[in-house]
């Protein structure tokens, strides 16, 4: 059995930031959008289809960068 799958896919991600104190919690949705061909033996598949996807991602910010990218915030939105 020869099997064959040709497929492209788009991604299009809509994301909120929740949190951002330290740690990063996001959430959000991705359209996913798959196009192409299966091909089974003698059998040929179409294949377009948007396929909904949700987002959950957290992480602690622990990066250099990323600190100095805090410290330089807090130190411009700090009330004199």
């Amino acid at each position: 059995m020869a099997t064959t799958i040709d497929l492209t896919h788009t991604d299009l991600t809509l994301y909120y930031e929740i949190i951002d104190i330290g740690f990063d919690f996001d959430v959000g949705i991705t359209a996913r959008s798959l196009e192409g061909q299966v091909q089974m033996d003698m059998t040929t598949e179409d294949v377009d289809e948007i396929i909904p996807l949700l987002l959950l991602r957290a992480w602690q910010n622990g990066s250099a960068v990323h600190q100095n990218l805090l410290r330089r915030h807090r130190e411009r939105t700090r009330v004199r």
